[in-house]
């Protein structure tokens, strides 16, 4: 019977671990879990989409920005915190949102789960936005003085055609 029982909460467990895996992997945004050395223990695909190979070498040396936030993160007493960064990989500038948390065991940080929003493309869309309005605006400020001198060009025109007629 006992074995039974440990039998079921075996695979209760395998089943626990492979719905949050199924979970974590299937997200839209990275996550990368590390120790208090910096050393990458956990990701998810979403992750190594985003920083390439980069992520199972120590990428933490290429982006002093990212480091000298989770610096920051480990010296305060908050238990969550966000930014956002500009990362390079392969040559391609990468606009991220990162949101930082702590992991506890037995009330001391055991490590850090970093989630990893890829915003390049919305950033992007939005300052074309912005560029579109300010085109617009431009478009409409040079027409609004054109407006009367092709009025007042019109009136000459048919002046003149007036007067060669008489």
């Amino acid at each position: 019977n006992q074995k039974n029982k440990l039998l079921q909460a075996k695979e209760t467990i395998n089943l626990r671990r492979k719905f949050t895996e199924k979970i974590i992997n299937d997200v839209s945004t990275g996550i990368i879990y590390i120790d208090l050395n910096y050393k990458v223990l956990l990701y998810n695909k979403i992750s190594q989409q985003i920083f390439g190979e980069e992520i199972e070498q120590d990428f933490f040396n290429k982006s002093s920005e990212l480091k000298s936030f989770i610096d920051k993160f480990k010296n305060q007493v908050t238990d969550t915190n966000q930014t956002q960064i500009k990362y390079i990989v392969n040559g391609v500038l990468k606009i991220l949102n990162v949101k930082i948390s702590s992991e506890f065991e037995n009330k001391k940080i055991k490590g850090l789960i970093i989630n990893i929003d890829n915003v390049t493309e919305l950033v992007s869309a939005q300052k074309n936005a912005a560029w579109s309005n300010v085109a617009r605006y431009m478009a409409h400020e040079i027409k609004n003085p054109l407006t009367p001198i092709k009025l007042s060009a019109q009136r000459l025109e048919n002046l003149f055609k007036n007067e060669k007629k008489i």
